[in-house]
């Protein structure tokens, strides 16, 4: 319910010209990252270990709101877990062949 409430707040700030919309946009992102560790926290816990997936900026984000809620996070970057199962898949398909 505050996430959604939250949304139609920075829906009518923009309307009314509080907010620019690159303040929107980041404003909107931090509620639904909000909203997605709340509900975790709900579900698991303070305190429970988490293994987050992600890269970039956004990696940051969530590795801040994870430990904020009092999760315990292993960071692996998405970017270099994407190419190394590439790799893997690669070397079962041809490694298979030779």
């Amino acid at each position: 319910e505050a996430v959604l409430s939250g949304l139609f707040g920075v829906r009518a700030a923009q309307l009314l010209g509080f907010e620019e919309r690159a303040e929107g946009a980041a404003h909107l992102s931090g509620l639904l990252i909000g909203g997605e560790v709340a509900g975790a926290r709900n579900l698991y816990g303070a305190g429970s270990a988490v293994t987050l997936i992600a890269a970039g900026g956004i990696a940051a984000l969530y590795d801040r709101a994870l430990q904020q809620a009092g999760f315990s996070v292993t960071r692996i970057d998405a970017e270099d877990a994407s190419r190394g199962g590439l790799f893997h898949s690669a070397q079962t398909i041809w490694g298979a062949q030779s």
